[in-house]
Protein backbone atom coordinates (compact mmCIF):
# COMPACT_ATOMS: atom_id res chain seq x y z
CA UNK A 1 0.00 0.00 0.00
CA UNK A 2 2.81 2.62 0.78
CA UNK A 3 4.06 1.96 -2.56
CA UNK A 4 1.24 2.60 -4.66
CA UNK A 5 0.77 5.91 -2.27
CA UNK A 6 4.62 6.61 -3.42
CA UNK A 7 3.95 6.08 -7.01
CA UNK A 8 0.63 7.89 -6.79
CA UNK A 9 2.59 10.73 -6.02
CA UNK A 10 5.92 10.38 -8.10
CA UNK A 11 3.70 10.00 -11.04
CA UNK A 12 1.47 13.08 -10.39
CA UNK A 13 4.83 15.15 -9.95
CA UNK A 14 5.73 13.53 -12.88
CA UNK A 15 3.39 14.48 -14.83
CA UNK A 16 2.35 17.72 -14.20
CA UNK A 17 4.94 19.42 -12.68
CA UNK A 18 8.25 17.93 -14.51
CA UNK A 19 7.08 19.29 -18.00
CA UNK A 20 7.20 22.45 -16.95
CA UNK A 21 9.86 22.62 -14.94
CA UNK A 22 11.69 20.56 -18.32
CA UNK A 23 10.41 23.60 -20.50
CA UNK A 24 11.47 26.44 -18.37
CA UNK A 25 15.27 25.24 -18.22
CA UNK A 26 15.44 24.03 -21.33
CA UNK A 27 16.60 26.46 -24.62
CA UNK A 28 14.00 27.49 -26.85
CA UNK A 29 15.61 25.25 -29.64
CA UNK A 30 15.45 21.73 -28.19
CA UNK A 31 12.48 22.61 -25.96
CA UNK A 32 9.94 20.52 -27.77
CA UNK A 33 12.74 17.56 -28.43
CA UNK A 34 12.79 17.61 -24.45
CA UNK A 35 9.14 17.62 -23.85
CA UNK A 36 9.03 14.37 -26.23
CA UNK A 37 11.73 12.60 -24.71
CA UNK A 38 10.13 12.73 -21.13
CA UNK A 39 6.83 11.60 -22.86
CA UNK A 40 8.53 8.98 -24.74
CA UNK A 41 10.45 7.60 -21.73
CA UNK A 42 7.32 7.72 -19.64
CA UNK A 43 5.17 5.48 -22.26
CA UNK A 44 8.67 2.88 -22.62
CA UNK A 45 8.69 2.80 -18.33
CA UNK A 46 4.87 1.77 -18.21
CA UNK A 47 5.54 -1.00 -21.26
CA UNK A 48 9.07 -2.43 -19.19
CA UNK A 49 6.89 -2.15 -16.09
CA UNK A 50 3.83 -4.40 -17.98
CA UNK A 51 6.53 -6.76 -19.24
CA UNK A 52 8.63 -7.30 -16.22
CA UNK A 53 5.36 -8.07 -14.44
CA UNK A 54 4.18 -10.61 -17.63
CA UNK A 55 7.35 -12.15 -17.52
CA UNK A 56 7.57 -12.72 -13.80
CA UNK A 57 3.86 -14.29 -13.38
CA UNK A 58 4.43 -16.32 -16.37
CA UNK A 59 8.03 -18.38 -15.08
CA UNK A 60 6.85 -19.19 -11.42
CA UNK A 61 4.46 -20.19 -9.63
CA UNK A 62 5.59 -18.77 -6.52
CA UNK A 63 2.58 -17.22 -4.29
CA UNK A 64 5.02 -14.81 -3.33
CA UNK A 65 5.97 -13.36 -6.49
CA UNK A 66 2.75 -10.62 -6.51
CA UNK A 67 3.73 -9.18 -3.36
CA UNK A 68 7.55 -8.43 -4.66
CA UNK A 69 6.11 -7.09 -8.02
CA UNK A 70 3.37 -4.61 -5.98
CA UNK A 71 6.14 -3.46 -3.72
CA UNK A 72 8.81 -2.85 -6.64
CA UNK A 73 7.56 0.79 -7.41
CA UNK A 74 8.72 1.75 -3.44
CA UNK A 75 12.57 1.94 -4.95
CA UNK A 76 12.39 4.27 -8.00
CA UNK A 77 9.65 6.25 -5.98
CA UNK A 78 11.66 6.88 -3.00
CA UNK A 79 14.72 7.74 -5.63
CA UNK A 80 12.73 9.98 -7.16
CA UNK A 81 10.76 11.64 -3.95
CA UNK A 82 14.40 12.23 -2.54
CA UNK A 83 15.67 13.26 -5.99
CA UNK A 84 12.82 16.08 -6.38
CA UNK A 85 13.54 17.42 -2.93
CA UNK A 86 17.04 17.96 -2.90
CA UNK A 87 17.53 18.15 -6.85
CA UNK A 88 15.10 21.16 -8.00
CA UNK A 89 15.55 24.34 -6.14
CA UNK A 90 12.51 26.17 -4.88
CA UNK A 91 13.66 29.25 -6.42
CA UNK A 92 13.68 27.67 -9.98
CA UNK A 93 10.29 26.51 -9.51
Amino acid sequence: MVGRIMLGIVIGIMSSILPLYLNSISPVKISGKIGSMNQLLTCLGVITAYLFGYLITEDTEDDMIWRILIGFPIIPSTIAIIGFCFYFPYDRI
